[in-house]
């Protein structure tokens, strides 16, 4: 709550600014004036509506499934699921570690952030159109990793190179989730990774239906690389063990 007062304090100074400054550039009369700042007003609670009530959901990573190769040595695989809380918000890292990759996901509302190390002695390469983001209803989606133009989001994408015991970060985000709406305010436009809803949603209705449709679900995240020629495809199983919201 001291977030939205700080965001309402913020809007009643800028009320103040305009203000003065119309009244000073501009002369209005003070029946102008009235209206100017009546304006104003329904313009910030307007605005004001931008602090929105948004699902957060808890995940832990089930399993991990990696090919059967007898010519690679992959060893033991570990996973482990981290929860840290900072300014009152919840975030998760799900770390991995075997004898030829380690890393860590963290999900934000749109996409799948993740750190991937080289731990061989030989290049790899990220195989960036054949990873995928499977959702809870197993649906496989093509996604695209940072730096690639939106325009270009259905092209095919380079590879990336990882040197010997090297490491990236980047993110995922399904390319289905991306589109286009054209006119005055118009833009780029990102769904959300699960269930979507706007800022006059019934949030008690939104967070029963996300529960309901979502909660107890596993959805996997695929990463492909490839090692001296040998494609090497990993798939990361998350379920999801609780769905609450937050305020923003």
């Amino acid at each position: 709550m001291d977030t939205i007062k700080k965001i309402i304090i913020s809007r009643i100074n800028l009320i103040y600014l305009y203000y003065k400054n119309f009244k000073i550039k501009m002369g209005v009369t003070m029946r102008l004036t009235k209206v100017l700042l009546v304006s104003l007003f329904c313009l910030v609670i307007y605005s004001c509506s931008g602090v929105y009530t948004q699902l957060t959901y808890d995940m832990s990573m089930e399993s991990v499934e990696r090919p059967t190769d007898p010519k690679i040595t992959y060893g033991d695989i570990t996973t482990k699921t981290i929860k840290e809380e900072e300014n009152g918000k919840t975030q998760f890292f799900h770390e991995f570690s075997d004898e030829m990759i380690e890393g860590k996901f963290y999900f934000t509302t749109q996409s799948i952030g993740f750190e991937l190390k080289n731990k061989t002695n030989y290049t790899m390469k990220v195989l960036w159109d054949n990873c995928a983001f499977i959702t809870p209803t197993g649906e496989t989606q093509r996604v695209i990793h940072e730096g690639v133009k939106l325009i270009d989001r259905n092209n095919a994408q380079p590879s990336s190179i990882i040197v010997r015991n090297g490491k990236i970060t980047d993110s995922l985000t399904p390319s289905d989730n991306i589109y286009y709406v054209s006119g005055e305010y118009g833009g780029w436009r990102y769904l959300n990774l699960f269930k979507d809803h706007d800022i006059y949603s019934n949030m008690e209705n939104v967070l029963s239906e996300a529960k309901e449709e979502y909660l107890n679900q596993v959805f996997s995240v695929l990463l492909s690389f490839e090692i001296e020629g040998n494609v090497n495809d990993y798939i990361f199983n998350f379920k999801i063990t609780d769905i609450g919201s937050e305020v923003y």
